[in-house]
């Protein structure tokens, strides 16, 4: 491992020290969001899809008349 590398692993356990946290805990929780990641990504990708195809069957592709409507 190069002195940068040690460095900066250092710095990071000091943040840790700091904040009270848990290396063990933070790590486990890190890999549960990144597993998820794909997952939610997609639902909200194919969510703006809908509202966006919505919106334009109702409104038009114009944005003017969709924020004319809401006013």
């Amino acid at each position: 491992m190069s002195r940068k590398n040690t460095r900066i692993i250092q710095n990071i356990h000091s943040m840790y020290a700091a904040l009270n946290l848990e290396e063990d805990e933070v790590y486990h929780k890190s890999k549960m969001i990144l597993s998820v990641y794909r997952d939610v990504v997609w639902t909200s990708l194919c969510r703006y899809d809908l509202v966006c195809e919505t919106a334009e069957h109702l409104y038009g592709r114009e944005l003017n008349t969709a924020l004319l409507y809401l006013t």
